[in-house]
């Protein structure tokens, strides 16, 4: 890209995983939850452009990028594998459309390659297991209805992105630009469509910034003196949208850091590794929120957050509650039936193996075995993230656990389960 646009670029990618907020929520929603999606969103919009954006003369670098292609595939494997699909199909939709990634095939086929191969590698069996098992087991969004009303929900951005497209296949019919970057604008937006469709957000697509930057590019090289050029103007419009993209982001970022350190009706969280998290400070308390819930969960299907019984401040005051139950020397491997087993990480503990960093009560139950095989401590939530799935893993695990793991601890905020023959946690309540 040209400076002012690589500046723009940068801050665009770099501010998107900076944000306090999910990717499409409200900019003053502050969340630290899925930051994954920003991580994703971010590297996906690098690699599109570096297939799908020709360099300027004198700055092919094939090797150097396709380095870069690989180790962000690499990372977005890990993050999430909708994000890398989408970065391995872009690539080869890039070898196919491109003449500068055709000049270099050899380059990103190794790239490929080197992903497969990594993916391949026998440390990575149960994880694609785990995406086999989620792919297969009905935790994909397919319904066509949801999609549609995404769509009409987003109506707005999608018809900007149609208009860019619209705008490329415009110089093409012009014979001011070759027909493979209108089609590469089209996938691009395609790619963001479907990755999109699999996350838990209300909108935004921020791959879709690549096809603007491609309109940009055509735009500067229109010939001069063409009939019907472009006035220069047109550019500054195409430019508008990454520029408020940029504003938006750094407003987001600058509000909530004064909120964090100004406002005194904010929590700054000092233990565990949530460590510097702040949330809204709430006065009550997490256990008389909790008071008589006996063994169950209160959010029966979290439709929104509003409807939550806990407050944020509430939430993590519970995941605070259960990390004071454990020895910080003593690591043991803790698995919440909920829909994110958060403990380890809070804990600084290593997860358990081959069980579930996400859980949803869609799809066939794995064997308990299977399940619960490293797990010393299983903590079961009397507030769940998402209460069917809390509901579902009790139905299908609860006869295993009553056995495998007799030595049972009751709190305000969860309910402890431990395998025979193991030290208790400390309980800072004292109540057993």
């Amino acid at each position: 890209l040209p400076r002012v646009p690589a500046v723009l670029f940068a801050l665009q990618v770099t501010l998107l995983v900076l944000l306090p907020s999910n990717v499409g929520d409200a900019p003053n929603a502050y969340s630290q939850a899925m930051s994954y999606n920003r991580w994703g969103w971010s590297a996906l919009t690098i690699l599109c452009l570096a297939v799908f954006a020709s360099p300027r003369p004198g700055m092919a670098r094939p090797w150097t990028e396709a380095l870069l292609g690989a180790t962000l595939l690499t990372f977005l494997f890990y993050l999430k594998i909708t994000y890398a699909v989408a970065g391995a199909a872009a690539v080869l939709a890039g070898l196919v459309l491109m003449p500068h990634m055709r000049r270099h095939w050899r380059a990103w086929l190794a790239a490929l390659a080197a992903l497969a191969g990594h993916a391949a590698l026998p440390h990575n069996h149960a994880y694609l297991a785990d995406i086999w098992g989620a792919a297969t087991g009905g935790y994909a969004r397919v319904e066509l209805t949801s999609h549609l009303l995404s769509l009409v929900a987003n109506r707005e951005q999608f018809a900007l992105t149609a208009a860019v497209a619209c705008c490329l296949a415009w110089l093409w019919q012009r014979h001011w630009l070759d027909g493979a970057t209108v089609v590469a604008s089209v996938v691009i937006i395609g790619l963001g469509a479907v990755v999109r469709s699999q996350n838990a957000q209300a909108g935004d697509m921020p791959v879709a910034l690549v096809a603007c930057w491609l309109l940009y590019r055509a735009l500067l090289h229109v010939p001069d003196g063409a009939t019907g050029r472009p006035a220069p103007a047109l550019l500054l419009a195409v430019m508008a949208w990454p520029l408020l993209t940029v504003t938006g982001h750094a407003a987001t970022l600058t509000a909530y850091a004064r909120a964090a350190t100004r406002d005194d009706r904010i929590v700054r969280i000092a233990e565990t590794n949530l460590r510097g998290l702040t949330v809204p400070a709430d006065p009550s308390d997490v256990e008389a929120a909790l008071a008589g819930s006996a063994h169950r969960v209160l959010s029966p299907l979290r439709d929104s957050p509003l409807r939550d019984p806990l407050s944020q401040h509430q939430y993590v005051q519970s995941l605070l509650a259960a990390a004071r139950l454990f020895d910080a020397g003593a690591p043991v491997r803790v698995l919440v039936l909920d829909q994110v087993n958060a403990l380890p990480f809070v804990l600084g503990f290593p997860p358990p193996r081959n069980s579930w960093l996400w859980f949803l009560a869609e799809g066939a139950a794995r064997p308990a075995a299977d399940v619960f095989a490293d797990v010393d401590v299983v903590l079961v939530p009397r507030y769940a993230t998402l209460a069917r799935t809390t509901a579902f893993a009790l139905e299908t695990y609860g006869a295993y656990l009553s056995t495998a793991y007799p030595d049972r601890q009751e709190t305000a905020s969860w309910t402890v389960l431990r395998r025979a023959r193991q030290a208790h946690p400390r309980d800072a309540a004292g109540t057993r």
